[in-house]
Order: C-alpha cells, then structure tokens, then sequence
C-alpha cells in the first residue's frame, strides 16, 4: 500500500472510527463516510485505499449493521488488518451549557447501547439516535440548543468546539471496539473462496 493511504470510515470528523484509522497507520488520510455501505463502496470504486469498520463494541456486541455491509462485499473484499479502539464516551454540550440544561442527548445506537447504566441514572435525559457519535456532535454544534447534547469522544470535542460534562459515561471503564481493515481484493473472489471467517475475524481476548 502506498504511502499515506486514504482510509475511509463510518462518521464525521472526530469519530471513533477516525481515531482507529490512525491508530492503524499514523500516516493515513481518514476519509469521512456516512454510512458503512459508503465506506466498503469507497474501497470497492477505488475512492479510497482501504477501510475501517466497527464489528464489535465490548459492551453492546456485534454490529450488525456493519457485518452485513462486509457480508454483501465478500467477494470484493479482503481483511489485512484489525484495530482494538477504545472507547471513551462523554456527554457533550454547547459551552455555557450545564447537566441541568441538557434534555436530549444523541448518539449513534451503539453508543447509546454501550451508556446504559448513565441514562438510567438520568432518566430526564431522551436518548435520539443518531447516525454517529461526531456527527452527532457536530450537529449539536450548528444547532446552537443547550438543551440538545452528545455522547461521543473527546476529539469530537475538541473538533467540534463543545465542552465535555460528563467524562466516560459508558458502563466499563475499559470498552473497546474491534475495527477490520479491508482493501479491495485483486480479482473478485468465488462465494466458496470468501469465507466469513476471513471477513470477520474471531473477536480478541477479553483484554483486547
């Protein structure tokens, strides 16, 4: 693979998956996709190197979502690499906003899966789903509501230009996601050659 290769993935600027592209090549080029078919179409068309995508979160399992958008390009596709990301999630808000402000709170459905025990314990809070975590942040930002937050990362954050009122709200303090790498194979492969194994790869060790 080419020097700082264009690695797509799932999200806005400040994602988890943003950071797992790094975390796999300090001198890749993220590229930002909305969903996780555009992710693997990016690899698939030859908009991008390579990709990552989320097939498992510690806390809320597999990600069915992304697992079948692999399954449907196995034929295409290939593993070359995975990334154990952690996962810190934060509830974010506008500045000068306060927990007391806050009465919904977005996030991808995943990351609100992995926040179970802090909305419990705030049940005033509405959780809307949303299609990812930074994005979710970002919209926040241009929404300019002190009564709208987001569960996501620090980055998204910091990318953002949003103050963090609650730090790793998620249930265990040591949360992960396992992220696969995938290229675009040479030649397209027989269903019989794509195994799902190689597709989605066992998952790490419960310290992973």
């Amino acid at each position: 693979m080419t020097s700082s290769p264009r690695v797509a993935f799932q999200g806005a600027p400040g994602a988890f998956g943003e950071e797992a592209v790094l975390r796999w090549r300090a001198d890749a080029q993220p590229e930002p996709r909305g969903t996780f078919a555009a992710v693997l179409d990016a690899v698939v068309h030859g908009e991008a190197d390579a990709a990552v995508l989320p097939v498992e979160n510690r806390i809320a399992g597999l990600v069915a979502e992304a697992r079948a958008a692999l399954g449907e390009r196995a034929t295409l596709l290939r593993v070359v690499g995975e990334v154990t990301q952690p996962i810190a999630l934060c509830l974010l808000a506008l500045p000068g906003a306060t927990t007391a402000t806050v009465r919904v709170v977005r996030s991808h459905p995943v990351a609100l899966a992995q926040c179970g025990a802090f909305l419990r314990a705030h049940p005033d809070l509405v959780a809307e789903p949303w299609w990812d975590t930074a994005g979710a942040a970002r919209d926040v930002a241009r929404a300019g509501d002190p009564a709208v937050g987001a569960l996501a990362s620090r980055l998204a954050a910091e990318r953002w230009g949003l103050v963090v009122l609650a730090a790793e709200v998620q249930d265990l303090a040591d949360n992960w996601t396992r992220f696969v790498v995938v290229t675009r194979r040479a030649e397209r492969a027989d269903a019989s050659d794509a195994a799902s194994g190689e597709i989605l790869p066992g998952a790490p060790g419960a310290g992973g």
